[in-house]
Parts: C-alpha cells; structure tokens; sequence
C-alpha cells in the first residue's frame, strides 16, 4: 500500500469515525480527518488546486446574521461548487486544529436541541456528508492522483488480490436480497466482483476447497466495508451473529440493513447502538449507496443509472417469498 492508498484509507477510516462520533469523541475523530488535508499529503496536495477563500470573512459575514435564538444564523456556502469546497476544506482544517470549536458552531448554524449528541448529529447529516461526498468526486478527478491509485492497483501482489472491498453477511433464506445488494453496489459504485464476497450469490461464494471458517474470519476483518443483512432469519443464525460480533469488536465500517419485517426494536446490544437502514426504503438505500462512497472514499455513479437497482433491493424480500 503506498502514500495514494493509505490517504484514502485513512481518509474513508477517519470519515467513518465522524459519522460516528459523539459529543466526546467528535473532537478526536476531526483532528484526525483534517490531519489527511494538510500540504505535502497527498489528499492535502489535490486540495492545492482548489481556489484560494478568505474563510475568516466568510464566517463573520454568515455568523452576524444570527439573532438571538441558538441556530438562526444562515449557513450559505459559497455559489461556486469549487469555491464551496475549499470553504469547507478550510472549515474542517480548523475544527480540527481547534481553532473553531464544533458545538460552536453547531450551536450559531445548526441548533438542534440541548443535547450535545444531537448538535453533532444534524451536523454530519448537514454539511460532514454532502462534503465528504463531493470532496471524494472532486479528488478522484485530479489525473495525478488517479494514476498513482492505479499504478498501485495493477501490481499483481498477494495482498491487493486478496483485499475485499465489500462483505455482504446474510443468511442463505435471504438470497434473493443479498443478490439485489449486490447488483446494486456494482452498478452504483462500480465494485468488481472479485472485490465482493456473498456467500449464497453465485459468482461471490468462496473458493472451492477453501477452509470456510479461516477465509470467513480473515475476510470478515479484512473487508473495507461490511453489509449485515438482518432478517427474522438472519438473526437467528449463529454464524451471521459471529460475523456481525467479529465486526463490532474489530471497530471497522458496518452498516446494518433491515429487511423482511425486521425493525430496529428487534435488535439487541451491540446493534442496537448503531443506526440501521431498511432496504424496503427506497430513500434510505440511496442512504446507504452514498454513504458507502464515503466508507469506500469512491465515487457514486449517477443515481439514474442505477434507480431500478434500487428498486430491486425494495421488492427482493417480496419477490422471494412470493
């Protein structure tokens, strides 16, 4: 892995952190994003192309709109996508050296009620997010970096063969909806079937003659994002609950997704504390493609060219039981 790979690595990892953080934790995990945009790094030397902004009149000028109630201040980027980026480049370059602090600036911008937890919430889903997403487009459009990402693709090591992008765990009575998942996620993200493992999906099972515990144990830590399809089913098999406890404790990106009646209320300690998406929501697995770009710090292909992916991942679990 060279200095491209480990940027985006640690740009996706840390990105993860922020969507996860809490009012104790926020603080550590934007020091550590912003420790990725600095010069001489090579996230920080395609952040040199963006324009140069006066971010202190900028924030002066939004702040003294405010009034006298928390959150009333008007937060308006500027109208240039490129000069809106660099704003919010600078934006989090000093959340994360402390020179802005973020309950602050939650608190003039974006109030959303005395709980500190909340404040941090609605600031991921208002402006962390949509920056992550169109940092990432803007950094897979400079030539330079791109090559360099490929020049360290196409070495035929042993360790990028073998490198999972995506783990989809699931029980095998819900193959029709891991298969939908999986069509999804290379229309929209354009993932290579070599980098998907599903192991009731044709074309993504494990390798024959392979040690099915040892390559599911490996894999289950190793892969750069992980998919829990939870069902009644699901939930109720002991090898999908290993791969789902094996994950929690290795502090890697999951991302549960409920399906086939599944809620929220029926998911125990240690899911329970993390947010899950339901796939028979169309909204919210366009929810968990844009998201996944930013785990993945990859590109989400145009949302037309994949919308009937994502109806087929809605009506999976109906079609299977039909």
């Amino acid at each position: 892995m060279n200095t491209y790979q480990r940027a985006l690595r640690d740009f996706q990892d840390f990105s993860e952190d922020v969507t996860r953080a809490t009012y104790h934790t926020v603080d550590d995990a934007l020091r550590r994003l912003a420790s990725t945009l600095v010069p001489g790094t090579p996230l920080g030397d395609v952040v040199r192309d963006l324009p140069a902004v006066d971010f202190v009149q900028w924030f002066d000028t939004q702040a003294a709109t405010g009034g006298s109630m928390m959150g009333s201040a008007d937060l308006a980027w500027p109208a240039s996508h490129l000069d809106r980026l660099a704003m919010q480049v600078e934006l989090f370059r000093r959340l994360g050296n402390g020179q802005l602090d973020l309950l602050n600036f939650s608190h003039c911008f974006l109030w959303a009620g005395s709980q500190h937890d909340d404040n941090i919430s609605e600031f991921v889903q208002q402006v962390f997010r949509p920056f992550a997403r169109d940092f990432l487009r803007f950094v897979h459009d400079d030539a330079a970096f791109e090559q360099g990402l490929k020049r360290v693709a196409n070495l035929p090591t042993e360790a990028s063969m073998q490198e999972l992008t995506l783990f989809i765990s699931h029980s095998a009575a819900d193959a029709a909806v891991a298969k939908a998942l999986v069509n999804l996620f290379e229309k929209a993200l354009k993932i290579s079937a070599r980098q998907i493992r599903c192991t009731s999906v044709d074309g993504y099972r494990l390798p024959a003659g392979a040690d099915t515990n040892d390559v599911l144990r490996t894999e289950v830590f190793g892969a750069k994002l992980f998919i829990g399809l939870l069902t009644p089913t699901s939930l109720s098999s002991t090898y999908v609950l290993f791969e789902l406890g094996a994950r929690w404790g290795a502090r890697r990106p999951l991302f549960p997704i409920l399906a086939a009646g599944t809620s929220a209320a029926h998911l125990q300690a240690p899911l329970s504390g993390l947010n899950a998406l339901s796939a028979s929501t169309a909204d919210q697995i366009r929810q968990l493609i844009e998201d996944a770009g930013v785990a993945l710090s990859m590109r989400v292909e145009p949302m037309a060219s994949f919308s009937s992916a994502i109806d087929a991942v809605v009506l999976a679990p109906a079609l299977s039981t039909a």
